[in-house]
């Protein structure tokens, strides 16, 4: 196991955690706000949507903060 923790994509993914508990309410939030909008009353489709969309965005968008926040700090180490 100890390989895996050298993986770069997943130390972004470490580094990510916390926003993404952080940030995921919101996104619940978001959805279902958008849910409601569109009258999606099925509970089985409105659970599978949140499920994806929730974990995309919040996943992901904490993940590609946590790229450019490293980016940005080794091209500022750099100057």
């Amino acid at each position: 196991l100890a390989h895996l923790a050298e993986k770069p994509w997943l130390k972004l993914t470490d580094a990510a955690s916390y926003n993404v508990y952080l940030i995921h309410p919101l996104f619940i939030f978001i959805v279902d706000s958008i849910m409601n909008r569109l009258g999606l009353v099925s509970i089985t489709l409105r659970l599978g949507v949140r499920f994806v969309l929730v974990y995309a965005l919040s996943i992901g968008l904490c993940v590609l903060w946590e790229y450019v926040k490293k980016r940005a700090k080794t091209k500022t180490d750099a100057v």
